[in-house]
């Protein structure tokens, strides 16, 4: 039997189920404010910061963007300069 070290011990695999390694529900969105400035991308809405339900649901099926915004990074937008 193998054996999921989780942030709160182990776990036996057969008792936790099908996960995915990438569920980050304790992401601290609130930070991306400032990252996003730095980039020069108009500010997050509040509606994208929230972990809710349904898009929890879009994560599990592999969606990955939630705000249009996003789509355009690391095409146009400037990188920001190291020296700020």
């Amino acid at each position: 039997m193998s054996v999921i070290t989780a942030a709160h011990g182990d776990v036996p695999s057969r008792e936790l189920g099908y996960t995915s390694m990438h569920e980050h529900l304790a992401a601290n969105l609130s930070l991306m404010g400032a990252v996003l400035a730095r980039y020069g991308a108009q500010q997050a809405p509040a509606s994208m910061l929230t972990l809710t339900p349904e898009k929890f649901a879009l994560l599990r099926d592999g969606a990955a963007i939630f705000w249009s915004e996003c789509s355009r990074w690391g095409t146009s937008t400037p990188r920001p300069s190291s020296a700020s």
